[in-house]
């Protein structure tokens, strides 16, 4: 994930333990984690996000983008397009 978000090592740690306090990551081995909703109603909530997202992705970026949190500021930034 370091690699793919171009981000360091130390916000790819502290982002998925956010992932997994939400309740929407779990450890499978060391270093390895997967997608695990802990509860039905956090899967619909994802479910419902991931139709979004697809009906309407500006406004979930926009919404990522616009959050008050320095930390998820951060994450978004990672996947901007920057010009060259």
């Amino acid at each position: 994930m370091v690699r793919e978000l171009r981000g360091s090592r130390l916000l790819v740690v502290d982002i998925i333990g956010s992932l997994r306090q939400s309740g929407l990551v779990v450890e499978e081995a060391e270093d390895a984690f997967r997608y695990g909703p802990a509860s039905a109603d956090v899967a619909e909530l994802v479910a419902r996000l991931e139709r979004l997202s697809v009906e309407k992705p500006m406004a979930v970026r926009n919404a990522i983008v616009s959050a008050p949190h320095d930390k998820v500021q951060v994450f978004a930034d990672a996947f901007r397009v920057k010009k060259e």
